[in-house]
């Protein structure tokens, strides 16, 4: 087991769910909290780092195998033959074409558009396009995202965020924070709640397990698959963490500049204030790269769900990916405001539902690795 190969595993994780809600919420939270950023960070970990990537070695545990993941609903009564499905169809919606999927893609019009005005349309449908393109062969879109995306993301995140703290900003000019320990956790915590990075690691489960298949071999026990998984998401997990760490004290020592700044321009109004229009361009680049390739896995793994849980691989599967980036397009011509009042109301019963669901598929994994042990 090479760690190079553990290492790439573990960026594309990252990658495939650091969107650009990634980058503006925890810059909201720095300049919110200011001088009580480290007690946002604990609230914020909890729900954006820890439980993601548990969503993601939950799904390892099974192989990716989502109807293995949902079996134990099965159990239930008069509908339980038809509950996986129902759950995986609605998870697959809330992040597919009708909600993260198009809200991406406004995010990255709106974070573009701050620095080079163009057409809506023409960009999301040029954005849908190019999406389209590289998520054309699946058995790619791992190692693409690992050895492409992730260096522009996470390095360039945290370059323009170090630069930026290196040449402005300062932690003596910082308003004190008045809000109580208690509370400033409990905001970070229920703001890393709205990534719905839960949702999509239980949904890229099945894209990272082929890869770590291939990486190991054939042959491979399912401890060495188990290791391998859990080297991964430590390196995801930390990859998150250092992230998160250099855009909250970003966002706290620009906190007075950053007042009244729309949320999609934080990061590109905080390069421009340190580096100039140039720096500002380049972040918005940066978060359109983000949303891409966040828009590249989630159209592959909708794809492929619809491909072989609905269609029984019976419909070609480049025909279904075109279908889902087109529904993507004519979803993100609704607008940020519009998409998000949708996916908050459906959130507030489905999220809290799929992290007790996950802690309890967890446990129960190793409960019976340890009832069969002994």
């Amino acid at each position: 087991m090479k760690f190079s190969n553990m290492a790439v595993a573990g960026f594309a994780m990252f990658s495939m769910v650091f969107g650009a809600g990634n980058i503006v919420f925890p810059l909201i939270l720095g300049r919110d909290f200011t001088t009580s950023s480290w007690y946002a960070i604990m609230g914020w970990g909890l729900t954006a780092v820890i439980i993601p990537v548990l969503g993601y070695f939950c799904a390892l545990l099974f192989f990716g195998d989502v109807k293995r993941f949902w079996k134990p609903l099965e159990r239930v009564p008069v509908i339980g033959k038809h509950l996986p499905i129902i759950c995986m169809s609605i998870l697959m919606c809330i992040c597919g074409p009708f909600g993260t999927l198009a809200r991406s893609v406004t995010i990255a019009f709106e974070s573009v558009y701050v620095s080079m005005p163009i057409d809506k349309v023409v960009f999301n449908l040029i954005f849908c396009l190019v999406a389209a393109i590289l998520a054309w062969n699946p058995g790619k879109v791992v190692q693409l995202i690992g050895v492409i995306f992730t260096p522009l993301k996470f390095g360039g995140v945290v370059i323009v965020a170090a630069c930026a703290m290196y040449f402005g900003g300062s932690f003596s000019d910082m308003p004190q924070c008045t809000a109580g320990v208690g509370d400033v956790m409990m905001h970070g915590a229920a703001m890393g709640y709205q990534t719905m990075d839960l949702i999509a690691g239980v949904m890229f489960g099945a894209s990272i397990f082929a890869y770590i298949k291939k990486a190991v071999g054939e042959g491979a026990s399912t401890i060495d698959l188990l290791k391998f998984s859990t080297i991964a998401c430590i390196i995801c997990g930390l990859t998150f963490l250092t992230t998160y760490i250099f855009l909250v004290f970003c966002g706290a020592m620009y906190s007075n500049e950053l007042v009244g700044c729309a949320s999609a321009g934080l990061f590109p109004e905080i390069a421009r204030i340190s580096m100039g229009q140039f720096a500002s361009c380049c972040v918005s680049i940066i978060i359109a790269a983000c949303c891409l390739a966040t828009n590249i896995a989630t159209s592959s793994a909708f794809t492929d769900f619809i491909y072989k849980e609905i269609c029984k691989e019976k419909v070609n599967r480049q025909v279904l990916l075109v279908a889902t980036c087109a529904i993507t397009f004519g979803c993100s011509l609704l607008g940020f405001e519009a998409i998000c009042n949708i996916l908050g109301a459906v959130l507030k019963v489905v999220y809290p539902l799929l992290i007790v669901f996950v802690l309890y598929r967890t446990v129960q994994y190793f409960a019976c690795k340890m009832y069969n042990e002994n």
